[in-house]
């Protein structure tokens, strides 16, 4: 559903204001004092302002804005007043915006209420970064990072293959070893216990 709701707000961003720029993949992190982050790569939102139309828009409207610039230079202030305008300008698009969000949060809501007990965690996918990259996520002698899958252990027990199953989430880091430490530390945080693969 982070995903999902990602998709749609850089949608909604491009309808509102069409200048092409590349996509950055999307790193959910988990924070007490951040909300987001714009790096090279990615653009890192944290798990709690998925549930707030307002906070998770405005939060992606601002990590988006940093192409320009980091907080307080020139060229963030001024594609961030732009936007502010192009939203003003544009009340139908943040109806039907909104509209499409509470949807897809409706949907995920109803989902829910199949109470996830306990998840098992397998490797899932490797994303590629640029020569040079300075994020904490990616291996540095070879620029990628890797991703561990949080699967449902009881969606997981009836095919027994992960390609057949949706994640709920995917986790990255410089190594399968340390995203795995992060889906550990993620999945306590919802209370569910972790199956360990035989």
């Amino acid at each position: 559903f982070e995903l999902a709701k990602f998709e749609l707000a850089y949608k909604f961003y491009e309808t509102i204001f069409p200048i092409k720029k590349d996509r950055k993949p999307l790193v959910i992190i988990i924070s007490e004092l951040k909300k987001g982050e714009y790096t090279t790569n990615n653009i890192l939102l944290n798990e709690n302002i998925f549930y707030e139309f307002a906070s998770f828009t405005s939060t992606f409207l601002h990590e988006v804005a940093h192409y320009k610039g980091g907080d307080g230079s020139a060229g963030f202030t001024d594609i961030l007043t732009i936007i502010l305008e192009c939203l003003l300008d544009n009340s139908e698009v943040i109806l039907q915006y909104k509209s499409e969000w509470d949807k897809i949060n409706d949907e995920h809501l109803l989902n829910q209420k199949k109470k996830i007990e306990s998840v098992i965690c397998f490797p899932y996918d490797v994303k590629y970064h640029p020569k040079g990259c300075e994020c904490l996520k990616c291996e540095k002698n070879r620029y990628k990072s890797f991703g561990v899958g949080i699967f449902d252990y009881s969606d997981y027990q009836k095919t027994h293959n992960i390609h057949k199953i949706d994640p709920i989430t995917v986790l990255y880091s410089a190594s399968f070893e340390s995203s795995l430490d992060d889906c550990k530390v993620y999945a306590n945080t919802k209370n569910w216990a972790v199956i360990k693969q035989n």
